[in-house]
């Protein structure tokens, strides 16, 4: 089969995660040919392929099929805005089980493929005077650390010797105020994203992935207490419609033991207590930060049963199996 993949925005790290995997898919014998376009083309291109994958917004399925009408479409990275551009195709491929959730009600096919970089592998220092706690993504999720975790954070370096490690887009985004050893109680260091500081990350003793939206109460909230037999033990989950695990697949990767909140798909991954850990209330992210910062041999242990579950089950080589059994499924 001949595919090609076409996207206008090269420069999105979604795009940079998944040509880095995607290039593994010619190694297949069933594939012939995989090209990556993210420039003007001509529509005389479509003639050329048997599947053609478009990015995010940039559907052109009515062209496609016109100029070659055998041709099978596929949407890949699509968000909440792109939903009118998704009837008709062939497959959807989603970045996560919270993604595929949202566009339930489109009638296609779906793949989830978890979008994350491979990163290269770095010996770890060890850290005898202190423990480093990391993280590693968007600002926004970054920011709502505080004060639910830097809290946590922030009651333990009075007992113990703690670094915060936050690497986000800086350049682009600008440095975070919010965290600060002010809110910490610690050293804090801010790390520009690229993937040569991804090295910085494979230093992290333990790694957290915060993923829930802070949820405001306000007068209709309130207003509705007791109708449901609410109580304020309840949990409220609120996160994006586009989580996804690419930031624990990163610690992963490094066999850094994580703490993250419960979504779908992080309940995929995590077994509590096993390869991660759960955490919600600030007490509760506390308890749990402290327990890995008490034994390293756990530390150890839970980041080595993390890796395995990666290679085991969220590889690059077994997404790229999957996903060219799924298309000659579709072509059939």
């Amino acid at each position: 089969m001949k595919i090609v993949f076409i996207t206008k925005t090269p420069s999105s790290p979604s795009f940079q995660f998944y040509k880095d995997s995607f290039k593994y898919i010619e190694h297949f014998n069933s594939v012939e040919k995989l090209d990556f376009i993210t420039k003007k083309y001509e529509d005389s291109i479509f003639l050329k392929y048997d599947f053609v994958i478009f990015m995010g917004g940039s559907v052109r399925k009515e062209k496609a099929r016109e100029v070659n009408p055998n041709i099978k479409i596929v949407v890949i990275d699509s968000r909440a805005g792109h939903k009118d551009n998704l009837k008709n195709i062939d497959l959807l491929i989603c970045n996560s089980l919270e993604m595929q959730i949202f566009h339930q009600h489109i009638n296609t096919k779906f793949f989830i493929y978890p979008t994350y970089p491979l990163v290269e592998q770095h010996n770890k220092i060890n850290n005898k005077n202190k423990v480093v706690i990391g993280y590693h993504g968007n600002k926004v999720h970054l920011e709502t650390i505080h004060p639910r975790i830097s809290g946590a954070i922030y009651n333990l370096s009075s007992n113990y010797e703690l670094e915060f490690l936050a690497m986000y887009n800086i350049t682009k985004l600008k440095k975070s105020k919010i965290i600060c050893e002010k809110n910490f109680g610690c050293k804090v260091k801010h790390v520009n994203y690229s993937y040569e500081n991804y090295k910085m990350i494979s230093q992290v003793d333990i790694g957290l992935v915060p993923q829930l939206i802070p949820y405001k109460v306000n007068l209709l909230s309130k207003t509705l207490l007791n109708k449901y037999n609410e109580s304020p033990n309840d949990y409220i989950l609120r996160f994006k419609d586009t989580n996804n695990i690419g930031r624990h697949l990163v610690f992963a990767q490094y066999k850094i033991p994580i703490i993250t909140d419960m979504t779908p798909s992080s309940c995929q991954l995590i077994s509590h207590g096993y390869n991660g850990f759960f955490a919600y209330s600030q007490k509760s992210w506390q308890q749990l930060i402290e327990i890995l910062i008490l034994d390293k041999e756990k530390r150890m242990r839970m980041g080595n049963n993390l890796f395995l579950k990666w290679r085991e089950k969220y590889s690059h080589e077994l997404f790229n199996k999957k996903l060219i059994e799924k298309l000659i499924s579709i072509n059939k």
